[in-house]
């Protein structure tokens, strides 16, 4: 299968909030309901649909400079529990890191539940690492990965 990432449109918005975790995962990542309505209000965050050739899979947000602060942001990545451990979430991640790299982001950050081990060891496949920042309010931790050249990126 070919893993892709798609614009929201009219056509796709609908499947894109069908898609659900697993209930062992509700609460790790915001619905996507909810991060399309975001997304509706800062147009400076990219949301894409996830696929896998023409089925919706998944759903990520990024963004630049999301608190003023200057970083890249990688603010939602979720696989639906359907579509889990076929291989789309680390795929797709691949194409996101890069579309954020030929964006202009040198380094990505992300915050993570830190019960959520199966994120946390995708996360870690692709380099990121705790920066030692937690967001209290979601009590999450924060991890960051340099991009690094794209010639020599080895995911």
């Amino acid at each position: 299968m070919t893993v892709s990432l798609r614009p929201i449109t009219n056509e796709n918005v609908v499947p894109v909030i069908e898609l659900h975790f697993k209930p062992e995962q509700k609460g790790f990542v915001a619905a996507n309901a909810k991060s399309l309505s975001q997304a509706y209000v800062n147009p400076h965050w990219k949301p894409l649909a996830i696929y896998a050739d023409r089925t919706p899979v998944g759903f990520a947000m990024y963004c630049h400079d999301v608190g003023g602060d200057g970083r890249w942001w990688l603010i939602r990545y979720m696989i639906d529990g359907a579509h889990q451990g076929k291989g789309y979430g680390k795929a797709a991640l691949r194409l996101l890191l890069d579309r954020m790299r030929a964006d202009g982001a040198g380094t990505v950050h992300l915050s993570c539940d830190r019960r959520n081990a199966v994120a946390l060891a995708l996360y870690a496949a692709f380099g990121f690492v705790p920066n030692g920042e937690i967001i209290e309010e979601w009590d999450e931790i924060v991890l960051a990965a340099p991009l690094g050249d794209p010639a020599t990126a080895s995911r």
